[in-house]
């Protein structure tokens, strides 16, 4: 027994040191230092295995989600970038970064030779960049490095960011070989064609509404057409330099099982201090840094118009509850629950109410009904109806829709404890809790898909809610914040009296309105602690397309007479031949 003994003694002494010390994400401890990474945070799968951990790199500041998922190895990269104007500065960036420059036109073509596919979008208040590479870990290092050095430190030129976001160049008539001016620009086009979108013009007056003209969560981060016009490369360059450095960036990045948490760390670090060997002195921008919201007058009707040959053509109509919400994690997923069940699909109240022919109480003519809650500051809410007739879409019609709805939430709030209707509508409510285990599960245990088409930010922002609340160790299933929903949430138990008048979608002590003696009943719906939600409503003008080439050909004009002043030049087709030379010449430098 003692000569086995010693030998088992002896053969452990021959085992490599890295191999007796190999970490797990399981054997991490809270705020253990991991070759330049800080620990800050243990994610655990559906079973309660970790299986990832977010790390903060001590030196430069720079957040990093490390996961363990079988697939090839992935990055989201994203920057914390709050617009400072409706010039779209953020988004410009995700245009320049990586695709101009001698920087970034290297990522882009070295893309084919690492088997590398990549995306990016551009966010409110985040910018973010993905990627994967099938050519295997070495390749991945590189690209990751390769992308973060371009992101950092760019080397476009000034030629190159009017090229991109707005210039004038000179087109041809095929026919009779005259010159003209046409307005130019991957990201001012781009945000041209947005904005037409009745969409979009709805949800950007909604959060003028919501913060303000001059909050960050209003000003348009794709950039308005009027300030992409006047924008100017000193302003992308500010933009970026007080933005793009490390400690206001991170990264998710998923390796498979294969890839050594300690190797990966290495690796990244090495990258880190590589991209930047001294920390920048620039702030680090938080939501806590953003001013207070500062809303239009409670209550207010607001048409919105928007480009459309038909002027009968049905649209959107947006009721808005103010941005004046704290909500810690668990109460933000049951509101978002909430919502859910309240409007949505064909089994939710509001669709019932308003939308179903058979079972409707007054007819607007909607299609659909969709609620939800924005999660940036304030949680402002939306209870939104598609496809509903112009012809309802005047101020009695849709003050008698807010009325509905109001009256509908006043009436979860004054169920009884036990009541049929409150079981029935916490049974589907419950039902939604199961659903969100299934997908969270699915969640978890699929590839998360960055660089993937249409992937969006999934994984980037479930990771940031997790890490709102307190506790090392987080379920990124949720399991014991949607438990503690799941036993709240009885058939005995009208907690929506409640929650409600909290969510400031009530009044704290709500009458009965199941049923009003007058659909325009305005009880409760002036109480200071219930100010009346906005109303936004898209309405076609069949008028904007023409205004609109009007005055586009106006700035052409005002473009030519700049150009001819320039060349001193009295002829137009002299003037706009010069100007093609020099734009054909500036072409060939960047190519």
């Amino acid at each position: 027994m003692k000569r086995l003994a010693l030998l088992v003694i002896l053969l452990a002494l021959t085992v490599p040191a890295h191999t007796q010390r190999a970490v797990s994400f399981a054997s991490l401890t809270e705020r253990q230092v991991l070759n330049g990474f800080r620990t800050d945070a243990v994610y655990l799968n559906d079973s309660g295995v970790a299986m990832g951990a977010r790390f903060a790199h001590e030196r430069s500041g720079f957040t990093l989600d490390l996961l363990s998922i079988q697939s090839v190895p992935q990055a989201f990269v994203w920057v914390t970038t709050f617009p400072t104007s409706d010039r779209g500065e953020p988004h410009t960036q995700e245009h320049l970064l990586l695709g101009k420059g001698n920087k970034g036109r290297l990522v882009a073509s070295h893309e084919a030779m690492s088997l590398t596919t990549s995306g990016g979008f551009t966010m409110q208040w985040r910018t973010c960049y993905d990627f994967y590479t099938s050519a295997g870990g070495m390749a991945f290092y590189d690209e990751f490095e390769g992308r973060l050095d371009a992101l950092v430190h760019p080397d476009y030129t000034d030629e190159e960011i009017r090229r991109e976001v707005r210039n004038f160049g000179v087109t041809e008539n095929p026919v009779s070989k005259q010159l003209g001016l046409e307005e130019k620009g991957t990201v001012y086009n781009e945000m041209v064609s947005s904005t037409d979108q009745p969409g979009r013009r709805i949800y950007s007056s909604a959060l003028k509404m919501l913060y303000g003209s001059n909050h960050p969560l209003a000003f348009n981060s794709g950039g308005s057409p009027e300030a992409l016009r006047v924008i100017q490369p000193s302003d992308i360059r500010r933009f970026h330099d007080a933005h793009y450095h490390l400690a206001n960036m991170g990264a998710l990045v998923s390796v498979p099982k294969d890839m050594a948490i300690e190797s990966v760390l290495t690796r990244l670090d090495a990258t880190l201090n590589r991209v930047q060997p001294q920390r920048p002195n620039r702030p680090v921008t938080t939501e806590k840094d953003l001013p207070a919201p500062n809303p239009a007058p409670a209550g207010q009707i607001q048409f919105v118009e928007y480009p459309h040959r038909n002027e009968q053509q049905p649209g959107s109509v947006f009721l808005v509850w103010p941005a004046e919400r704290t909500l810690d994690v668990k109460a933000q997923t049951l509101f978002g629950l909430f919502l859910d069940t309240v409007a949505g699909d064909p089994t939710t109240n509001l669709y019932k109410r308003l939308i179903d022919s058979r079972t409707r109480e007054a007819d607007f003519g909607a299609q659909s009904v969709f609620g939800s809650y924005n999660d940036d500051q304030g949680f402002p809410v939306i209870v939104g109806f598609g496809n509903m007739p112009v012809d309802k879409m005047n101020e009695r019609d849709l003050a008698l829709l807010r009325t509905r709805v109001l009256n509908e939430l006043n009436r979860i709030a004054s169920w009884q404890n036990g009541s049929a209707e409150l079981r029935e509508f916490n049974d589907r409510l419950r039902s939604r809790v199961t659903t969100m285990r299934r997908d969270l599960s699915k969640f978890v245990n699929s590839p998360p898909g960055f660089g993937f088409r249409g992937n969006g930010s999934d994984w980037m922002t479930h990771l940031y809610l997790l890490n709102k609340e307190s506790g090392f160790r987080k379920s990124v299933t949720m399991k014991s914040t949607l438990d503690a929903i799941a036993q709240e949430v009885t058939d005995t138990n009208n907690v929506w009296a409640r929650y409600l008048p909290q969510w400031k979608l009530t009044a704290a002590n709500p009458s009965n309105p199941a049923n009003p003696p007058n659909p325009v009943n305005r009880v409760n719906l002036v109480n200071p602690e219930n100010p009346l939600p906005w109303i936004l409503a898209a309405k076609p003008n069949p008028e904007l397309a023409r205004i609109d080439q009007q005055q586009r050909e106006a700035r052409a004009v005002a473009e030519l007479t700049r150009l001819k002043q320039q060349y001193d030049t009295p002829d137009d087709q002299e003037t706009l031949r010069r100007y093609r030379t020099e734009y054909d010449a500036n072409t060939a430098d960047i190519d």
